[in-house]
């Protein structure tokens, strides 16, 4: 039987520290999501990103380090997923799917493995990263409407953010469980591998409950 996933409301002022997490994007957040799904199931199924973005946006996509010219592969568990806008000059174009250019990467385009015994999709996890204006556009947007991440995996998340981060109103909501910063990190220790759905909301987000007088 599967861990019953946790929820974690953060409230954060995403603008004062977007450097912070746009590193993490670039050099890759752990997610746990379905696998043995195609790399278009992944993107809009379990990342909840529009097809039209990802048909008008994302126009470089690499799997396991090899870029990405069919949205039909399949992402197996473990893998790693990268997202970026179009890229500048003939390097760019290159790399683009589908582009003119694309039998130039011939060698190094990702190969879907030969026919096998279908793989049924199942719960496991990726790598993801962002970059560019697609960084841009989706790092504040899938942080809002949440991510599931491995608790130890947002606890090493929070202890590179926080700090720099000033907080406002309650810190965090676990499971409608109001905490400070301590009491946080440590319930996230104690969930060690279990699932947890991170949402960043502004403090101004006035579904959060506040405390204090009016």
């Amino acid at each position: 039987m599967e861990p019953r996933t946790k929820c974690l409301r953060l409230t954060l002022r995403l603008s004062d520290a977007p450097g912070r997490f746009y590193t993490v994007f670039q050099q890759g957040l752990p997610l746990l999501v379905r696998v043995n799904l195609s790399v278009r199931e992944i993107v809009c199924v379990e990342l909840g990103i529009a097809p039209d973005y990802l048909e008008t946006r994302i126009q470089t996509l690499f799997l396991d380090g090899h870029p990405v010219d069919r949205l039909e592969d399949i992402v197996g568990d473990g893998a790693v997923l990268a997202l970026s806008g179009a890229l500048p000059g003939l390097v760019g174009a290159t790399l683009r799917r589908g582009g003119r250019y694309a039998p130039l990467r011939a060698s190094i385009s990702h190969l879907q493995e030969g026919a096998k015994a279908p793989r049924l999709p199942a719960p496991g996890g990726i790598t993801l990263k962002l970059f560019n204006q697609v960084l841009d556009e989706l790092c504040p947007r899938l942080l809002s409407e949440g991510l599931t991440l491995r608790a130890g995996d947002i606890l090493a998340l929070l202890s590179t953010i926080l700090p720099a981060v000033p907080v406002a109103g309650p810190l965090a909501m676990l499971d409608n469980r109001l905490l400070d910063g301590g009491k946080l990190m440590q319930a996230l220790r104690e969930l060690k591998d279990g699932p947890v759905t991170l949402r960043v909301e502004s403090p101004l987000d006035p579904s959060l409950p506040r405390t204090g007088s009016a």
